[in-house]
């Protein structure tokens, strides 16, 4: 499982490459917000596979309804723990919600 972890990071950092911009002096990451949405297609598309609320969602992740909401609309970050709890909730491979990066 290590290795899928340090494959996922290599995939993050070839692409922030791309969309690192300075800001006043200060990096800043276009990617951040494409990332976040992208991730959140990824959840709802998913979770409509199950035929599963989002509410329905939520509880299973232990995360609030809200919260989820706006994880899918790749509005707000998410934690790793979060990430997992997700992927055990859809039946999925922790990995499987990034395959948007290959």
């Amino acid at each position: 499982m290590l290795l899928g972890y340090c494959q996922l990071w290599y995939s993050f950092e070839n692409h922030l490459e791309q969309f690192t911009i300075t800001y006043m002096g200060k990096k800043s990451f276009k990617y951040d917000k494409v990332l976040c949405r992208k991730f959140g297609q990824k959840v709802s598309e998913f979770r409509q596979e199950l035929g599963m609320t989002q509410d329905e969602l939520a509880f299973r992740s232990n995360i609030s309804p809200s919260y989820m909401s706006a994880i899918e609309r790749g509005i707000t970050d998410i934690t790793i723990s979060s990430v997992k709890r997700i992927a055990k909730a859809l039946g999925r491979n922790f990995l499987e919600l990034f395959e948007f990066l290959k």
